[in-house]
């Protein structure tokens, strides 16, 4: 597969710049070709200095040689840049070169491409004070009213995933842009902070890890010092043109304080030299309130600190879970913040407790685990643009995702007697049997679920499709969580549910095995299913002749082999009904018609012909099951 990865700049070398040679090694890992886009030339000494591991890409584009990132603080070569980003946006979009065009740097442009991963959107850059450092609040916000026109007809472009870095980041996502996302936490080299973790002789030492700039709020440390009773704070940064005004700051500030032996300020220490001085620190002190995310955060617990944050952004909601004194602390106020860091250094066993959950936490943030996902959910953008509907989504549903046609709507009815067409009266048939199927279960997965037909009658469940007009349907209709994720990567833990609904959706899916190996990894054992998909000993594989997304359909006793093998059990066959009658096919016109309707459930009830396999069954997992899953 040909992936195409966008990215503004790695001549930063920050957390975004991380992400984006980590997202090339793990396309490249798996055999796929990549080929790198940037507005400047990278310069890869720079990168090689800062990141121990990556993988270069198979090719590499870029519009200027000069390292022009540095000129970014004049307007005319910002502005040109920032043509220049849009045009590669542009280009890429209109030239269908790629398999997947993936931009890991949605900050500015968040559209016009497959998958978008956002760290900040600087649309929302004003709402939380954290202005780029190459211009000033009162230029922003006459620039933010042009940075809004020049992308306006492009935003109409969306992303077909976007992903965004926290739950805080989504939230403003949600907010700002108006658009749902996935939260896929960044990658941390936790594995290389680890060893620092053994080192049991510490010194009261407090490590502030941040980029010298304004946004960072560091004038804390030294405010929070002097109402520290004790401890040794240290800042370690990196710096870049922006920096020097904020240097100068720190430093009167120290002064003004009397705290010249008390808090120190690093620059540009090499990784080892990085890893060292967390190796000695006990707290790790986080100044920037509505953190996007907090990679540094993450690096310090592994490392064997305990993070103290501004209770506010991803590092509360997101790292520390919002619970104070499980894995670290956050502060509302700086008085709070220095009672934090004189309570861990004084009780020792109280330090060592929280730092090994602190530790335990930073696991579930390693590299290996983002590289994983992030290849998934490539792979899921492949196989959106592979299998494109028949029918545009919009035909379905408005713009503000509810349901264009009486008809459609009335398939959510609970009632058989009041459907007016066949389709209706199939729907609700089948819904009522899985509805039933499904009583007594509290966590319940409804699998492909479209714009909600089965969920709406489930209690307690979650949704999940690759459409997200459909989902967003679905949410207004049923109430339900939804969650945008492909049936071969649900994004849940094992054994998180007791009952999953897959229904009219396994013949839709070229890849039917990996989807069910994902089901049964989810379903706890002893968990129910209600299955249901086209009887091929009656359809003959119309469907799938003719074009109407199925890929393949199963005659009773093939869909009982397959459940089987993947550890089901008690297996029950029920009642089926009248086909549902395809958009497209050559009886669709007579859909609402009454006369054929009333035929049409006539020979239902008089011949049925077991147009659809439901099945029930029960999910008996065994040793053979988890190395099948």
């Amino acid at each position: 597969m040909k992936v195409a990865v966008i990215h503004f700049s790695l001549n930063f070398v920050g957390g975004a710049e991380k992400l984006c040679l980590t997202t090339i090694s793990a396309l490249k890992s798996v055999g796929h070709s990549v080929t790198l886009i940037t507005v400047e030339r990278t310069d890869w000494a720079t990168v090689q200095k800062n990141f121990a591991e990556y993988t270069m890409p198979d090719r590499e584009l870029f519009l200027f040689s000069a390292k022009l990132s540095k000129r970014l603080s004049n307007p005319a070569w910002a502005v040109t840049l920032f043509a220049g980003y849009l045009s590669q946006h542009i280009f890429l979009k209109m030239s269908g070169k790629y398999d997947v065009i993936l931009s890991t740097f949605g900050d500015l442009i968040y559209s016009m491409v497959d998958v978008v991963y956002v760290n900040a959107p600087l649309k929302a850059s004003d709402k939380f004070s954290q202005i780029l450092p190459i211009t000033n609040p009162s230029k922003w916000r006459f620039q933010s009213k042009l940075y809004d026109l020049s992308l306006m007809g492009f935003n109409k472009i969306p992303a077909r995933i976007m992903l965004v870095n926290s739950t805080f980041i989504k939230q403003i996502v949600a907010d700002c842009l108006e658009t749902g996302s996935m939260v896929l936490a960044p990658p941390v080299d936790v594995n290389y902070f680890l060893p620092s973790n053994k080192n049991h002789r510490r010194k009261d030492k407090i490590v502030t890890l941040s980029g010298y700039s304004p946004k960072r709020h560091l004038e804390r440390v030294p405010a929070i010092a002097s109402l520290s009773k004790s401890g040794q704070f240290v800042i370690i940064g990196k710096t870049d043109a922006y920096s020097f005004t904020t240097i100068q700051n720190l430093t009167s500030a120290i002064k003004r304080c009397r705290l010249n032996d008390r808090v120190q300020l690093l620059q540009n220490l090499s990784r080892p030299e990085l890893r060292k001085e967390l190796s000695r620190a006990k707290i790790c002190l986080h100044t920037m309130p509505n953190e996007h995310f907090g990679t540094a955060i993450i690096e310090s617990m592994a490392s064997g600190c305990i993070p103290i944050v501004d209770k506010s952004g991803g590092p509360w909601l997101d790292i520390l879970e919002q619970k104070q004194g499980e894995y670290g602390y956050a502060y509302e106020t700086l008085e709070e913040a220095s009672e934090f860091i004189d309570q861990l250094l004084r009780d020792e066993d109280l330090r060592k407790e929280i730092a090994s959950r602190a530790t335990a936490r930073s696991l579930n943030y390693d590299a290996s685990i983002f590289s994983r996902k992030i290849v998934r959910i490539v792979e899921l953008a492949s196989e959106l643009k592979r299998q494109r509907r028949k029918i545009d989504p919009y035909d379905i549903v408005t713009p503000d995702c509810k349901l264009r046609l009486s008809r459609d709507l009335e398939e959510l009815q609970t009632d058989v007697a009041k459907a007016s067409s066949a389709n209706a009266y199939s729907w609700i048939k089948k819904g009522n049997i899985t509805k039933e199927l499904a009583e007594g279960s509290s966590r319940v997965l409804d699998i492909g679920c479209g714009w909600g037909r089965e969920l709406a009658r489930l209690d307690k469940a979650i949704g999940i499709d690759i459409c997200l007009p459909f989902l967003k349907a679905a949410k207004n209709y049923t109430g339900n969580d939804v969650v945008l994720a492909s049936t071969t990567y649900l994004p849940f833990k094992e054994n998180a549910f007791d009952f999953l609904v897959i229904s009219e959706v396994i013949e839709h899916l070229v890849e039917h095995e990996a989807a069910m190996k994902e089901a049964v990894r989810v379903l706890q054992n002893k968990g129910g299913i209600a299955l249901q998909t086209p009887n091929r000993q009656i359809t003959r594989q119309r469907a799938v002749a003719e074009g109407y997304g199925h890929v393949h359909e199963f005659n009773p006793k093939e869909l009982f082999r397959f459940l089987t093998n993947f550890g089901f059990r008690e297996l029950e066959r029920f009642g089926s009904t009248i086909p549902y009658i395809p958009s497209g096919s050559r009886f669709s016109a007579y859909n609402g018609n009454r006369i054929f309707f009333s035929v049409w459930r006539v020979l239902d009830r008089l011949f049925p012909l077991k147009w659809d396999i439901i099945v029930s069954a029960r999910l008996f997992k065994t040793q053979n099951t988890a190395e099948t899953s």
